[in-house]
């Protein structure tokens, strides 16, 4: 690496060659190399030389030259430039130093700037840019001042938005977020269709109108029994195993309808073969948007020796006869909410009046075993209990 022969200026620093080193202390030089950097040892010193594009210069001047032209444009963002380049500098504190104090300056220009000004965006620019000057809280606060005075000489949806976004924290938000739902279900009840209330009531949860929006959504609330007796909708209903039941209702009114199974409906299969079942717990389904909607009903078997429904099997929904036992037993599960087996104990101990030996030969599981242990049968017994039915009555709980 050949070193130049006499000095030379590159960017107002002068490049210092190896004699002049070797001069300055009166003895051999002898050089380290390592990653660009010459270690020069001259007698009992020793002098660092970075290898430049023009040349080598000491690594100090180098320092030096950065610091001074960080100094000459002393702003906040020449300071930063100098910190991030040389962070364990020599002149790193004085560096912090500066930074500081061109910061300073700039706020101090920006707060006589703002307070000129006196707009509500300079003052909320201050704010924003000098978060952490002491200035920011007021400038803050007199910036929400003038937007809500506009607001009030002059009100507008936008407005409001604007001040929500930029003064969140500012109690004067809460009215604002008030005049925004006011907006918004305005415009809801001037499309008056599914869409425009559940969009307003997503967006606007805590407004009292929210639950006027779902049920608008709704529409109608009405029985799945009173629906099908008023034609106002069609009902498919198939088997899925002992636990649940599927049903597809379809509408026959362009009228928005929330439909109500209730806990107890009966489904009554068609054709035979198949058991009957009980609905375990109300479900509700709003026809809104689309004309048809399907979902799972949870359900109980109502005949214990008849075979187990299926996607084939099919049926018709009536209600449970009202007051019967069935009818007060599958209240209190729809309330309950037991698991599956304990249900099936329960709903067959009514409708069946099995043995014991005659449930645990029949309700088997995939293994063989009975699929109800001892407190599954003192759970069940105990809904009967909450259904008014005496559980010693029954065979299973002799």
């Amino acid at each position: 690496m050949a070193l130049p022969v006499a000095p030379r200026e590159i960017g107002n620093v002068a490049y210092v060659p190896l004699r002049v080193v070797a001069e300055q202390f009166g003895a051999s030089v002898r050089l380290h190399e390592t990653e660009g950097v010459l270690s020069v040892v001259a007698g009992e010193q020793t002098v660092l030389i970075e290898v430049g594009p023009g040349g080598q210069r000491p690594a100090h001047a180098i320092i030096q030259a950065d610091y001074a032209a960080a100094l000459r444009s002393d702003t906040v963002a020449a300071w930063k430039a100098f910190l991030a380049k040389r962070p364990d500098a020599s002149l790193t504190n004085e560096g912090r130093q500066h930074l500081g104090q061109a910061i300073k300056r700039l706020a101090d220009a920006d707060w006589q700037a703002a307070e000129k000004q006196g707009s509500e965006d300079s003052l909320y620019g201050f704010a924003e840019q000098h978060s952490d000057d002491p200035r920011a809280s007021a400038a803050r606060l007199r910036a929400g001042d003038l937007a809500w005075q506009a607001l009030g000489a002059k009100p507008a949806e936008a407005g409001y938005a604007r001040f929500v976004e930029r003064y969140g924290p500012d109690p004067r938000s809460l009215e604002a977020r008030a005049k925004l739902a006011d907006y918004a279900w305005t415009r809801a009840t001037a499309a008056d269709t599914p869409e425009a209330y559940d969009n307003f009531r997503r967006k606007h949860v805590g407004d009292p109108r929210a639950a006027i929006a779902t049920q608008r959504i709704g529409g109608e609330e009405i029985t799945v029994y009173e629906a099908q007796q008023r034609g106002l909708v069609t009902a498919r209903v198939t088997g899925s195993g002992l636990g649940e039941v599927r049903l597809s209702l379809t509408r026959t009114t362009n009228r928005r309808l929330r439909v109500i199974v209730p806990a107890g409906a009966y489904f009554v299969c068609q054709g035979g073969g198949a058991q009957n079942m009980v609905g375990g717990r109300q479900t509700t389904v709003d026809l809104v948007g689309s004309a048809t909607a399907s979902l799972s009903v949870p359900a109980s078997c109502a005949n214990m020796h008849l075979d187990t429904p299926n996607w084939s099997t099919s049926f018709a929904i009536r209600p449970s006869p009202e007051g019967s036992e069935l009818a007060r037993l599958m209240e209190v599960i729809g309330r309950e909410q037991p698991s599956e087996v304990v249900a099936q104990v329960a709903v067959w101990a009514v409708t069946d009046n099995p043995t014991r030996a005659e449930l645990m030969s029949t309700y088997v599981t995939n293994f063989g075993g009975p699929a109800a242990s001892q407190a599954d049968l003192n759970a069940a017994a105990q809904l009967l209990r909450k259904a008014g039915i005496e559980p010693t009555g029954k065979h299973l709980f002799y």
